[in-house]
């Protein structure tokens, strides 16, 4: 492609657990771009049933508009690679974890954007004694092995607000500017989506403002909750979150 031999896409995965929207939030995502006329590409790589794996959405971005590429087409990869990531999004903190030692998330390119709430794997669930996952080192890796990480208990704040996780997570992908569309695309496509529209705009307002503190070492960031078990819901914004920069 003369003239634009050395852009290239940005790229985004989205790990999501059952239940909790990520392929609506994929969605979401994709008509965005589209609504701004870039080039998108979008595929899917579905988890096991339940909680022993998830669904990984890909998507890639051309960052030149159709419009100015002069009837040409970049050719966009299906798959994720290995250190290729600019923003990956995790709807649930140990699948920011998987992404991370498999190899996904990098410091020197990946924003992560993570929901820090657990739901237990199979694994963590049959341990005959407490076999949970060590969060706090998935807290060290997310310090280290990412270029920027906006996380918080973004279920939690869902929950006290009535709104959706995705609609949430979309609004903070927004907010951190790494696309190349404007904060009316990503409106626009949930408008056009006609899923609980008014929701799901509420739940995006949110995540666009969210504010991310720096203080990690004095934040309560984990509501550990069982899939089985109530929920306790605690003053949203702010609360418990940091961001690593």
């Amino acid at each position: 492609m003369s003239g634009f031999d050395d852009t290239r896409p940005t790229t985004l995965q989205v790990s999501a657990i059952g239940g909790e929207g990520g392929g609506v939030l994929a969605t979401w995502i994709v008509a965005a771009a589209q609504r701004a006329g870039y080039p998108v590409q979008s595929t899917s790589i579905p988890g096991v049933a339940q909680r022993t794996g998830a669904t990984v959405y890909y998507i890639e971005v051309f960052p030149v508009s159709i419009a100015d590429l002069g009837g040409k087409r970049p050719v966009m990869a299906l798959y994720p690679g290995v250190g290729d990531i600019d923003v990956m999004l995790a709807s649930e903190f140990a699948e920011a974890g998987r992404a991370i030692s498999n190899g996904f998330v990098t410091p020197d390119r990946t924003h992560l954007i993570a929901s820090t709430h657990r739901v237990y794997a199979i694994g963590e669930r049959s341990d005959m004694a407490d076999g949970r996952y060590d969060v706090e080192r998935l807290f060290d890796a997310a310090r280290e092995r990412t270029k920027h990480a906006y996380l918080a208990d973004l279920r939690q704040v869902a929950e006290t607000n009535g709104v959706s996780l995705n609609a949430i997570l979309l609004g903070v992908l927004a907010g951190i500017e790494q696309l190349p569309m404007a904060v009316a695309d990503y409106r626009g496509a949930i408008e056009e989506s006609g899923i609980a529209v008014e929701s799901n705009i509420a739940g995006f307002e949110i995540g666009l403002n969210y504010s991310f503190s720096g203080e990690a070492e004095t934040a309560d960031p984990v509501s550990e909750v069982q899939e089985s078990g109530p929920a306790t819901l605690r003053g949203a914004q702010g609360s418990g979150a940091f961001r690593v920069s």
